[in-house]
C-alpha cells in the first residue's frame, strides 16, 4: 500500500492557493498509483489547536471547537470542489487523535526523553513556534513580520539533542529521504549547528490536548500536529505505516525534517520513507499579502477557468520543489495553447476525421505501451517534466497529421476507384490513425491524475467516437 500525506491545514485561515497545491500534488500521485493498480491511503486534514485559534474564537465570540468545526468545514468542501480524493480527512479535536497523542507522549515520558523545566525566550503566535534570534530580522519573524513574545513558562522538554547524531546519520544516507536535495543540505546544515531540546508542552494556553501525568500542561499545538500521520492509522485501522511520500511547504520543513522524525526515533517507529518540501508561491510577481488584497482563492479561479485547468496549470507551469509565480495571464496564455490549441485540437480533429474517413477503430487502435518515462518523472514527483512529455506526444501527433495529410491520401484513392488506396498510401493511413487514436489514449491515462473531471469526458469521447469542445479557447478574461 501507498501511504501519502499532505500537512494537516492550521484553521487560523480558510484554505489558499498554497494549502490546495500541496493538496492536489498528492491527489495526483494517489490516482497515478490507483491507476496504477496499487493500494493507497491518501491523508490529508486540519490542525486545530492553539493559541491562535483559542484568540480567534474569542474574538468572534464562539468557542474553540466551534471555530473548528467551520473551518474544518469549509477544508473538506474545498478539497470537493477541486476534485482531490482522500482516503481519510483527519481533525485534531478527534477524541482518538487526542488519545493517541496522549498515549504516544506518555511512552516517551516513562523512558525519560521528556522532562520538565522553564523556557525563556521567543515565542512567534504566528508560527506557533519558539523561536530563536538567528529566525529574525530586523527584530521580527522572517515569516510573519511581527516581533515575537518574550515568555518565561514552565514546559516540558523533549530531549531532540539526544538525537542528533542518529538524525544526521539518517538523513546523509537517505534512510530517511528528504527532497529536493537543497532541502536535504538545509536540514543537514541546521542539525551541524548543534540540535537544543524542544519544548513539548505549554503551561499558559488552555485550548489544547492535556498532558495525562499533568494537566495543568497543554500539548504544544506541533508536537500534537505531528502525531495525525501515526494516528490516523489507529483511527482507521489502516495498516500502512511508513509514509511513502509526505509533501509540505518548506517552512514547515524542520519540524518534519528534525522533530517528526527524532520522535519517532524515540518511540522506535520507522521513519517515513520519503519527505518532499515544495517552494512558495508569489502572485504576478509579488508576495501573497492580505494587506496587498492578492490572496488566491483556489476556488474562485477553478469557478472561472475550470478544475482542470487550475489543477493543470499549477503543476505545468514551474517545477515542483522550486519556488513560482501565480499568474492568471499565464494560466490563460498555457490553457489556450497547450489544452485548447494542441491536445483539444488533436481530440477533434482525430475523430472528426475517423468519422469522415470511416475509420474502423478495433482493439488494436484502444492499447499503448506505458511510457516509462513519464511514470519515471510523476513517480520522482517531477510532475512539470511528466506535463512535457505528454505534451511531447501531443505535439507529436499533431505534427504527423500535418505529415501524413490522410484528406489527400483519401482524394488520390478517389480518382482511383477501382483500385482504391495504393499499398504504401493505405499503410500510411492506417499507422497514422493508430498512432493518434492510441496516443489519445495514452495521454488521456496520464492526464486524468490531472485533470480528472475533463479527461473523464475525453475518455468517453474515445470510447463513442463523438467529439464535442471540451477546452474551448478562452478569449479577453
Amino acid at each position: 500500500m501507498k501511504y501519502i500525506t499532505t500537512p494537516i491545514y492550521y484553521i487560523n485561515a480558510e484554505p489558499h492557493i498554497g494549502h490546495a497545491y500541496t493538496t492536489i500534488a498528492a491527489d495526483i500521485l494517489a490516482r497515478y498509483y490507483r491507476n496504477r493498480g496499487k493500494k493507497v491511503f491518501f491523508l490529508t486534514g486540519t490542525d486545530e489547536h492553539g493559541q491562535k485559534i483559542q484568540k480567534a474564537a474569542k474574538n468572534q465570540k464562539l468557542k474553540p471547537k466551534e471555530l473548528a468545526d467551520q473551518i474544518s468545514a469549509i477544508y473538506q468542501e474545498t478539497w470537493r470542489k477541486l476534485d482531490i480524493q482522500n482516503d481519510f480527512f483527519i481533525r485534531t479535536t478527534d477524541l482518538a487523535h487526542e488519545k493517541y497523542v496522549q498515549d504516544f507522549l506518555s511512552r516517551l515520558y516513562r523512558k525519560g526523553d521528556i522532562y520538565k523545566d522553564t523556557y525563556k525566550g521567543l515565542y512567534c503566535v504566528g508560527c506557533e513556534a519558539y523561536i530563536s534570534e538567528d529566525d529574525l530580522v530586523d527584530g521580527k519573524c522572517l515569516l510573519h513580520n511581527i516581533e515575537p513574545q518574550k515568555i518565561e513558562e514552565d514546559v516540558y522538554f523533549f530531549r531532540l539533542s539526544k538525537y542528533q547524531n542518529h538524525l544526521k546519520k539518517v538523513i546523509e544516507t537517505d534512510i530517511f529521504k528528504i527532497r529536493p536535495v537543497e532541502r536535504k543540505n538545509e536540514v543537514l546544515s541546521f542539525i551541524n549547528q548543534g540540535l537544543n531540546d524542544v519544548a513539548i508542552s505549554r503551561s499558559k494556553i488552555k485550548w489544547g490536548i492535556k498532558l495525562p501525568w499533568d494537566k495543568n500542561h497543554t500539548c504544544y499545538v506541533w508536537t500534537d500536529a505531528l502525531l495525525n500521520y501515526l494516528s490516523a492509522l489507529k483511527i482507521t485501522k489502516i495498516k500502512a505505516w511508513p509514509p511513502d511520500v509526505q509533501l509540505m511547504a518548506k517552512d514547515i520543513l524542520r519540524f518534519h525534517a528534525v522533530i517528526w522524525p527524532a520522535m519517532l526515533s524515540a518511540a522506535e517507529e520507522t521513519l517515513p520513507k520519503n519527505i518532499f518540501a515544495h517552494g512558495f508561491f508569489t502572485v504576478e510577481g509579488k508576495k501573497i499579502s492580505k494587506t496587498l488584497g492578492n490572496v488566491v482563492d483556489p476556488i474562485v479561479i477553478a469557478e472561472k477557468y475550470g478544475v482542470g485547468p487550475l489543477r493543470y496549470f499549477l503543476f505545468r507551469e514551474f517545477p515542483f520543489g522550486e519556488d513560482g509565480d501565480f499568474s492568471e495571464k499565464n494560466l490563460v496564455k498555457r490553457y489556450n495553447s497547450e489544452l485548447a490549441d494542441d491536445f483539444g485540437n488533436l481530440l477533434q480533429r482525430a475523430l472528426s476525421m475517423v468519422n469522415k474517413f470511416k475509420v474502423k477503430i478495433i482493439k488494436k487502435h484502444r492499447e499503448f505501451r506505458p511510457n516509462n518515462l513519464i511514470e519515471e518523472k510523476i513517480e520522482s514527483l517531477d510532475f512539470q517534466g511528466a506535463l512535457v512529455e505528454i505534451n511531447r506526444c501531443i505535439k507529436g501527433a499533431n505534427s504527423q497529421i500535418e505529415k501524413v495529410k490522410p484528406w489527400e491520401l483519401v482524394d488520390n484513392a478517389r480518382k482511383s476507384a477501382e483500385i482504391g488506396l495504393e499499398t504504401d498510401e493505405k499503410t500510411k493511413f492506417d499507422e497514422l490513425f493508430l498512432h493518434l487514436i492510441s496516443t489519445l489514449h495514452l495521454v488521456s491515462y496520464y492526464l486524468e491524475p490531472f485533470m480528472p473531471r475533463e479527461i473523464l469526458e475525453v475518455q468517453k469521447q474515445l470510447k463513442d467516437l463523438k467529439p464535442e469542445p471540451i477546452f474551448p479557447k478562452i478569449r479577453n478574461k
